[in-house]
Order: structure tokens, then C-alpha cells, then sequence
């Protein structure tokens, strides 16, 4: 369950990480997500969830390269971070603060039909519902 108050705290998450530099490990799609998630359900997706995890996974990648090395060595693949906390549902059943992913890149829904994605180089990025390939209910 969110948070009371989550509507708002997803405003005002989404203004300040628009003014925010993209930076891999820092303030990347993962970053993103993982900090929402963790704002309004208290759970990391990049903590430890088996014995043989480190504590987080947070600051021990600094590239596009290392971060894709790193998801391999704990986990299946990027989609399985979310998987193993959140229940997956279709993209198109996706709501306002659910986790998205579309190529390659988590992201959130904003409502409307729209996610947003932090990216490399475009910084905060609307993409359609519709495109997304898979959704996580938070």
C-alpha cells in the first residue's frame, strides 16, 4: 500500500527530478524508479533481496556498461529488480505512479495515458502508456 499522500509527493518528485542532471548510478532510469518506490511503499528495489546480494546496489556502477554487468550478475535482467517486489500487471492497466518499462528503461506512469522516463539525453521523457512493454503495480 502507498502512502498517504502519494498524489502529491509524485508532483513534486517529478518538478525537482526534471531539474536534476542525468548521471549513470546517480540519476539514471533505476535510480529514478527505485527512489519512488521506496518514497511511497518503503521497499528499494535495488536492496538485497537474496543471501548472496550486497546491501544495495546503489553507487557500485557508473556507466551504462557497468549498471547492465551488475543487473546480470544479481539478477535475470533488469525487468526481474522490479519483478521480485511488485506485482507485474499489463501496461495498459498501468496508473498514476505504477512502475513502466519501455526499451530498455524503467519509468513512471503520470496518468493520462503517459509515463515519464529519465533519460540519458532528453532528461525527463513522456512516452504513451501504450508503448510500454511491461508495468508494475506500486
Amino acid at each position: 500500500m502507498r502512502i498517504e499522500g502519494w498524489e502529491k509527493l509524485l508532483d513534486e518528485y517529478l518538478v525537482k527530478m526534471a531539474k536534476e542532471p542525468f548521471e549513470w548510478g546517480k540519476n539514471d532510469c533505476l535510480i529514478f524508479t527505485s527512489d519512488w518506490c521506496k518514497m511511497v511503499r518503503g521497499v528499494d528495489p535495488m536492496s538485497k533481496f537474496n543471501d548472496e546480494d550486497p546491501e544495495t546496489i546503489r553507487g557500485m556502477y557508473s556507466s551504462e556498461k557497468e549498471a547492465k554487468d551488475l543487473i546480470k550478475t544479481y539478477r535475470k535482467s533488469a525487468r526481474d529488480i522490479m519483478n521480485i517486489h511488485f506485482s507485474k500487471i499489463s501496461p495498459n492497466f498501468a496508473q498514476r505512479g505504477d512502475v513502466v518499462f519501455y526499451k530498455m528503461a524503467f519509468g513512471i506512469a503520470i496518468g493520462r495515458g503517459q509515463a515519464v522516463f529519465n533519460t540519458e539525453d532528453k532528461g525527463l521523457l513522456n512516452v504513451k502508456l501504450g508503448e510500454c512493454n511491461l508495468a508494475w503495480r506500486i
